[in-house]
């Protein structure tokens, strides 16, 4: 059963290349991630090409639900315990978001934008979104 969330709280793109994340939170106010993750084509290893995101997921935030952080590993919110939705349930959570528009910098209301219209054309990359994405990696140090 999925939380009754009240309000959304936060939209950010992810630095893997175009994944969404948005954070929401429930009555107790406990925290909840509605995330779309990007698929990509990998073309070469400086070319990805986006072709749409993967099934929408909601992952609880609460930290007493995540793995034990060890000596190596410190795991932060997106390794909660996720729960696989339909595009259905996810624009529902989405319009949640009109009264977070308020307030966001230029960038957060871009990917907010991007992000409903992900949600709302299941999975669909936003038409602002280039499909080829040239990566940038550090040159390579040879011996």
């Amino acid at each position: 059963m999925l939380p009754a969330l009240t309000r959304a709280v936060e939209v950010e793109m992810i630095r893997d290349g175009g994944s969404y994340a948005a954070t929401f939170c429930d009555e107790e106010g406990g925290r909840y991630i509605l995330f779309t993750r990007i698929k990509r084509i990998d073309h070469s290893e400086t070319t990805k090409e986006r072709i749409g995101y993967e099934q929408p997921i909601l992952i609880d935030c609460n930290p007493t639900k995540r793995p034990p952080n060890t000596d190596t590993r410190i795991y932060g919110d997106l390794s909660g315990p996720s729960t696989t939705i339909s595009w259905a349930e996810a624009r529902a959570f989405m319009a949640l978001t009109m009264g977070l528009a308020e307030g966001l910098d230029a960038w957060r209301q871009k990917w907010l934008d991007q992000m409903n219209h992900v949600v709302a054309n299941d999975g669909g990359l936003p038409p602002d979104v280039e499909a080829i994405a040239q990566v940038k990696r550090p040159p390579r140090i040879s011996a």
